[in-house]
Order: structure tokens, then sequence, then C-alpha cells
């Protein structure tokens, strides 16, 4: 049997979704996709619950919302929950009678039960059930209230398919047309949906009393901190703070994650490359492949795997506090010099630690045009933490000027966008989005957010690490030293730099922190310097991130993103060679 969980955004699925399934929840690609589903089973049954994207109304335009509608058509779940937001209920239950009128069986399951209780509130279920014609469930996902009562309501419809009552949805219709027809119309319907929600809401809805004495205290604080956070002075400074905060944190955490994970990974290194040397046959190859592959294993698990868990862990918590949604206002004037919606400026943020979860968190970006340009952005030009650190070393050792690579970056960025901008056709998505309450987040859906996330890295991005970075080993051993003669010329006349700092900009392939550190040890000029810390913090995508971009977007888009690092970086170069003394 196939749930599927159904409501608008914030409404509390993956929290519910956990409960129910009792945290054995699994991700997998909606098809043609990169847009992930989280699934799981009830325990102990065949009960399969599928969590769907938060939709707003059964028109929805974007490509996540759409996911959601296919799902009810072409998969026709056996049951369809409904989860809606108690405290928000005339507004979410316009989608709950859209489901019922054009679907299966459906539950309503009014969920944050706690925070109506403590405000005082209470909703008639059988009330509602009777207006509906559709099982109704108090649940609180995040206390666990009700969740047991939901799992007999979904069983007790299991017993009731499996004897033989037709309980399928068909393709749903839209207002006048026939089954099997695309979704029409459904604009001019949602005005006639709101109202009705609206009456059924002011009759089930009433006040309960003063609500619990434990919790009106705290959600009054609650609402008198929504109410100061939502100053746009006081959010800039709150959230700022916040959002230096988090960067700090990140970026002292993950010397430390890398170290604790290198030490526990080293004897697996020292192991693997003597059995492969003994296990390939005799030659050069082989023992770059004996080389290559322990590097391709280690390399992302020590430097790229700690920034995923500590980045991931800061998104489900900005999700689950409520913030995520502020941070988008707040970022959508800076994210709007880059033509970028206000949610971009979450995966920039994450992009400064680690650019993998950075891309990978672009997916929370509206729409497909904007999710490909920040995510060619961050690869091209957002430096890790590592990188920056290691640049202005390398820079202070030599006597290098500072500002020439922030200018060019800065002045690269504001470009780029504009060009990306121009060839998608397409202008910068409009910021609709609705603020949550503040909650406090729950440790076991953060946990488990965190877990669902990460699972995508070790089934799709790693083999692919290892893959390319043999590819990109025995390139390094056969054919740098060729390379290093034809470019000679090119490097000294056109750029102004040694060929050695030539090849340091191509190390930015494996990782870019590895560039500053081949600088670190050549004789440079501060002239000489200048140029090539400037390349090199324009330079090519690091194989984790450029493999991270391929899953997401595709190889056309690394092909894309390379030719426009190889731009960049030589370009101004070039330019620098001309003008600087």
């Amino acid at each position: 049997m196939l749930v599927a969980l159904v409501g608008q955004p914030n409404s509390g699925k993956s929290a519910l979704l956990s409960r129910l399934t009792g945290a054995r929840v699994v991700t997998s690609n909606y098809p043609g996709t990169t847009v992930e589903l989280a699934s799981g089973r009830i325990p102990g049954s065949d009960i399969e619950v599928l969590d769907t994207p938060g939709i707003y109304s059964l028109a929805a335009s974007s490509r996540e919302q759409q996911i959601t509608r296919e799902v009810l058509e072409k998969r026709a779940p056996d049951l369809v929950v409904d989860v809606v937001d108690g405290t928000n209920l005339a507004r979410h239950l316009s989608l709950t009678l859209a489901l019922i009128r054009y679907g299966g069986p459906v539950i309503i399951a009014v969920n944050c039960a706690d925070r109506l209780r403590a405000a005082g509130l209470e909703v008639d279920t059988r009330a509602l059930s009777g207006r509906t014609g559709a099982p109704v469930v108090a649940t609180s996902a995040i206390t666990g209230e009700g969740v047991g009562e939901l799992r007999a309501e979904i069983q007790a419809i299991r017993h009731t398919l499996g004897t033989g009552r037709e309980g399928k949805p068909g393709r749903l219709r839209g207002p006048g047309s026939g089954a099997g027809q695309e979704v029409t119309g459904w604009p001019e319907s949602l005005q006639a949906l709101q109202k009705e929600a609206s009456s059924i809401t002011a009759a089930v809805l009433s006040r309960g009393g003063d609500g619990s004495k434990r919790e009106r205290p705290r959600l009054a604080f609650a609402e008198r901190l929504e109410a100061g956070l939502d100053r746009p002075l006081i959010t800039f400074l709150v959230l700022g703070a916040g959002l230096f905060a988090a960067w700090a944190f990140i970026s002292r955490a993950l010397p430390f994650a890398e170290a604790t994970v290198r030490l526990l990974l080293d004897p697996v290194g020292a192991y693997l490359r003597p059995f492969l040397s003994a296990a390939l046959p005799p030659g050069p190859i082989s023992e770059t492949i004996a080389r290559a592959v322990p590097e391709g294993v280690i390399l992302p698990l020590c430097t790229v795997l700690p920034a995923m868990v500590l980045t991931y862990f800061l998104i489900a918590f900005l999700e689950d506090t409520g913030l995520l949604g502020r941070y988008a206002a707040l970022g959508d004037t800076l994210a709007g010099a880059l033509n970028l919606p206000g949610q971009a400026l979450i995966p920039f943020m994450l992009g400064f630690g680690c650019r993998v979860p950075a891309i990978l968190s672009a997916r929370i970006l509206p729409s497909q045009e904007s999710r490909r340009n920040a995510s060619i952005l961050i690869a091209a030009l957002v430096p890790c933490t590592a990188t920056v650190s290691l640049a202005w070393t390398t820079l202070a050792r030599f006597r290098g000027n500072p500002l020439v690579p922030v200018v060019a970056v800065a002045a690269s960025a504001l470009g780029l966008a504009r060009l990306l901008n121009l060839t998608s056709g397409s202008g910068k998505d409009p910021l609709v989005l609705e603020l949550p309450p503040l909650r406090m987040p729950a440790a076991r859906n953060l946990a488990m957010k965190t877990r669902m996330r990460l699972s995508g890295f070790f089934t799709h991005v790693l083999p692919l690490v290892v893959a390319m970075n043999v590819g990109v080993r025995l390139f390094m051993d056969r054919g740098v030293a060729p390379l290093s003669g034809a470019l000679s010329g090119f490097a000294e006349d056109v750029l102004g730099i040694p060929p050695e700092a030539l090849l340091g900009a191509l190390l930015t392939m494996l990782q870019r922190y590895l560039a500053p550190l081949f600088l670190l040890q050549l004789p440079l000029s501060p002239r000489e310097a200048t140029i090539a810390v400037t390349m090199v913090s324009l330079g090519f995508p690091c194989l984790p991130s450029a493999v991270t971009l391929w899953r997401e977007l595709g190889p056309k888009v690394v092909l894309v993103t390379f030719a426009i690092s190889t731009c960049l970086s030589l370009g101004w170069g070039t330019l620098l060679n001309l003008v600087l003394p």
C-alpha cells in the first residue's frame, strides 16, 4: 500500500514521516529529475509512506510542486494523508478541499496540536470530519501526539482496501475536464476553495480555554521573538550575526573534523595501496591507479564529508526552527545583485565551508534556471575557507596585493551573473514565501534529515570522485612534463608567471587549496604572486564539486563551468600582466 503525505510548505510533513516510520527513511530521485523524495515503511506492515514536496495548490508552477501533482496523478497512491497546520487552518484547508474533491481516500492530519492548545484554540475534529467527509486526526509531529491514532486510521483504510473497496484515486481532474486530461482551470477555482475553507474554519475552530499553563508563556515568548525578529533592522542585525556565527563555527570545526576522520581512515589507505599494487599487473599505470584509488576514497571522506555533515545539519536546523525563510527574505536584496532569489544566500554561505554541500543545497531555489546559475557561480567563484586562508598566506609571504584577487572575484561574479541571466532568458525569480512560526527543532528530525541528505553522497558522488581521480592522476603523471614545456612561453610572455605557477593553477581541478600550497614552494616576486593567486581564485572547480555539479545538473553544465573558469583565469592573468607594474 502506498500512502502519500501531501501538504503546504512548513506543515510538518517530514517530521511526521519520521514519526510514522520510526525514522526508517530513505531517499530516491524522482524519475528524470534530481528532486529527492523521502519515503519509509510503517514498522510491521507493507505500508510505504512517501513525503512529497510542499504544494500550495494543485495548480503548482515550480518543478518540485509539479512533482507532487505528478505523484498523485501517475503513481495513484492508495491513500493521501493531508498534513495541515492547525494554526493556519483556513489557508491550509483550501488544498485539503481540492485533494478530497479530485482524489481518492484522504485522511486529514491537523498538525501542530501542541501549538493550538498553547494558544488556547481547539479544532473540533468530529465537526471537521463531518464537513469534509474525511477522517481527521489531531497530531503533533514534534511531540508525537496523535501519531498512533493516525497509524490506526491508515491501517483501517488498508484493511478496507484489502477487502475489495475501490479506493485508488484516478488522475486528478480540473473543473470541467474529463478523466485523463491535463489539469486546467485551477486558478479560477482557488477563490471558491478558499471561501469554503474559511467557512469551515469558522465552524470548527474555537477557543478551548486558556491553554496549557506551561506552554502558554513559552508561546507568548516565541510570538514576541517573532514580532521583534521580523522587523527589518533587527532582522538584519540578528540574522547577519547568526550567519557569521554559523560560518565561524563551520570554519573552526572543519579542521578538527577533518583531522579526526583522517586519523580513522589513514590505516585504510595504508592497507589499500599495497593491496591494489599486489592485485594489479605490474607497470606504471597500475602504480598510478594504486595511488589514485585510495586518494579518491580518503580525500573526499576527509575533506568533503565533515563539511557536508555540518552544513546539512545547519540547513535542517534553519528549516525546523523557521529561520530559513527569514534568511531568504534577508538575502533577497543581496542575492538580487546576482539576479538570484533570496534563498541563494544559504548555498553561497555554505560554499565558503565546502562547495559540495553548497551545490546540493541549491535545490532550495525556486526554479531550475536560478539553481543552475547559482551552482555555476558557486563552483567557479566561491573559494572554501582552506583556499582563502592559504591564498592569504601566499600573498603575505611574497608581499602580493590582496585587493587584486578580491576585486577580480567580485567583478567576475557580477559580470558572470548578468551573462548567465541573459543566456537563460529569464529575470530574477520573485521572492514569494511564507514566514513560518519559530519552533524548537526536534533532535530526531534533525538527525533524520542530515542522514537522509547524506545518503546520495555515498551512492552517487563518491564512486564518481574515485573514477575521476584516477583519470586526473593518470594525466598528471603522464601529461604534465610535455605540458610544462609547451606552456612555458605562454605562461611567461602572456601571463607573466613561471610555468610552474601555471601548473599549480591546474591543481585546482583536484582540490583548489592544493594550488596555493604548491605556490608556496616557488620563488615568486610580489607581482607574480598577485597574478598567480588571482588565477587560482578564479580556477577550475575542484574534483568533488565538479562531480557533484555533473550529478545535479549534467555534463553540459560542468563543461560550461570549466570553460568559464578557463576564460576568467586566463583572462585576468593576461590583463594583470598588462596593467600591473
